[in-house]
């Protein structure tokens, strides 16, 4: 629900780099603005870079059409 963006972002800071696999899918989210947002907490969770990369060569070699679209964003 997007009117409840700010606190969901504000709920997975709080919970620090524990919530780091839930928001990990978000980064190949259809919008922009969670993509971002997921980008940001990840980062502030010092995410690795071949953390992100592992989960979109997973989605790119999926048998879901729309896993493998999200990754290619």
């Amino acid at each position: 629900d997007p009117r409840l963006h700010d606190q969901a972002v504000d709920a997975l800071k709080r919970t620090g780099p524990l919530a780091e696999a839930a928001v990990l899918g978000y980064v190949f989210d259809e919008d922009s603005a969670t993509r971002q947002r997921a980008g940001e907490l990840l980062a502030d969770y010092n995410t690795s870079p071949q953390t992100i990369i592992t989960e979109a060569r997973r989605r790119l070699l999926s048998n879901d059409p729309g896993a493998r679209r999200a990754a290619t964003s």
